[in-house]
């Protein structure tokens, strides 16, 4: 099945997949998180459509004791594509009627588990965690996506560069937008000259807006954070008595560091 067949079958059956989940599976869920005495707790169970006899996954997990009532849930379906097993996680759209797909393939979430997990687990966790360490992202598009990757095309689709604050998402993007494919995971310090010297000045802000965010009482200290790492890092770029290989390694440190100061105040 190609990826569009998949989106249209598994949108006939959102209606009862989100119904099930809050007459059945929501109940079930709120009374063992209710009862948890060790956190994180999470929950996962299977359902089988009735008529499709589709399988899907509901992964429930509450970070705190506090958060139980309010946990963080998504809903997974297996695929096994040409390449491994994929991951399909159905987003609803809140501006369209239509579903929001996300694929992630076997390459991804191993490689997320390795570059920036440091740990090998299941995959539903692995791109779980994902999931919500990262519920703000920046599609930036073509612009981080390597030269040699975008020499290769795909019909209806155009590669896809996604910024989160771990890391680098890197696939495809449906020309309506309403299907993401994640090839593929990149940690910071793996990107190429061309791709860093483009997202060090946009992934600070971004992280510092979501840092704000999380943290409204730490306003100022943040910004202040931020433009202080964003302007020896411009002070760099601009010396005139280094070359382009000291300029990539001295960002890269204050970047790093300056990312460190801002992150704890997110996760």
């Amino acid at each position: 099945m190609t990826y569009e067949e998949i989106y249209q079958a598994i949108s006939k059956e959102m209606t009862d997949v989100f119904a099930h989940y809050e007459k059945v599976v929501k109940p079930k869920v709120d009374r063992t998180l209710k009862k948890a005495t060790i956190f994180p707790k999470r929950v996962t169970i299977n359902w089988k459509h009735p008529k499709s006899r589709n399988t899907y996954t509901y992964y429930v997990q509450s970070n705190r004791r506090g958060q139980w009532n309010n946990p963080f849930m998504s809903v997974f379906s297996e695929y096994d594509g040409k390449y491994g097993k994929e991951l399909l996680v159905i987003v609803p759209n809140p501006y369209k009627k239509e579903l929001l797909l996300n694929v992630f393939t076997q390459h991804f979430y191993e490689q997320y588990a390795a570059r920036f997990l440091k740990e090998n687990n299941d995959y539903y966790h692995i791109v779980a965690t994902f999931l919500m360490r990262n519920t703000r992202s920046a599609s930036m598009g073509k612009d981080l996506v390597s030269l040699n990757e975008q020499q290769t095309t795909v019909p209806n689709y155009t590669k896809e560069s996604m910024l989160t604050i771990d890391g680098l998402g890197l696939g495809l993007k449906s020309n309506r937008g309403h299907i993401v494919v994640y090839k593929t995971f990149v940690s910071f310090d793996m990107l190429f000259g061309n791709q860093y010297q483009k997202i060090w000045p946009i992934y600070l802000y971004f992280v510092c807006s979501l840092a704000i965010e999380a943290s409204p009482k730490e306003g100022q200290l943040i910004n202040t954070l931020y433009e202080e790492g964003a302007k020896k890092m411009q002070q760099i770029a601009d010396a005139e008595n280094l070359s382009k290989e000291e300029k990539s390694k001295l960002i890269y440190q204050e970047y790093k560091q300056t990312y460190l100061r801002l992150v704890k105040y997110i996760v």
